[in-house]
């Protein structure tokens, strides 16, 4: 544990040329520099278990895309752009910290804190060349409430969340929904891979 504090104590980010498939995270431990990167991650980590790739390839040449993922991940994915780690930009691609908190659903580890996510977001949001969306609106609304930013008497616009329904859910995606007599389905539109879950109404 003393080394991973060293590390995160002393690390640097390195963006490389085409963010953030190339940006690194570099730290010191004991006089070496120690590289967390996409590559190092297809080395260490288990992406073959999330990822379909054929026999024998260099994963650290292959792309992260979404449609290279297996039927659970690539279900998890929709649903950590959705809630976990919002985004409105291209989702053909599995970005870095996705990865993370993919594997971290999937096997359980490693353990991720919510409020360092939430962190993230809210400031990769406010370097986006093109701001299209705040995340985390209602904390953020609570937090400027609470700390007296905002003045006494001033009314905010309430907005219902909006419930993540299967015609959502597959909007813009190759998933395609149906239900057999006992179960939802989700489809992978041109193969026969699929994630089912138990009906409730039924």
């Amino acid at each position: 544990m003393d080394e991973i504090i060293e590390w995160m104590s002393s690390l640097e980010k390195d963006e490389g040329n085409n963010p953030s498939v190339t940006t690194r995270l570099i730290g010191k431990v004991n006089g070496v520099d120690v590289v967390l990167s996409f590559d190092e991650m297809k080395r260490i980590s288990k992406v073959r278990r999330l990822f379909d790739f054929p026999p024998g390839v260099d994963l650290t040449k292959w792309s992260l895309k979404t449609d290279f993922l297996r039927p659970m991940p690539r279900f998890l994915v929709r649903f950590i752009t959705y809630n976990v780690m919002s985004r409105t930009s291209f989702l053909g691609k599995v970005r870095f910290p996705e990865m993370l908190v993919l594997e971290a659903l999937m096997t359980g580890v490693p353990k991720l804190s919510a409020k360092h996510l939430i962190m993230y977001n809210v400031w990769e949001a406010r370097e986006r060349e093109q701001r299209m969306m705040i995340p985390h609106a209602r904390l953020l609304s609570l937090l400027l409430k609470k700390q007296g930013a905002i003045p006494k008497g001033v009314r905010g616009f309430v907005k219902k969340q909006t419930k993540i329904n299967m015609q959502m859910f597959t909007k813009s995606s190759r998933w395609k929904y149906s239900k057999t007599r006992a179960k939802h389905r989700l489809t992978v539109e041109g193969t026969n891979k699929y994630v089912e879950g138990q009906r409730s109404d039924v």
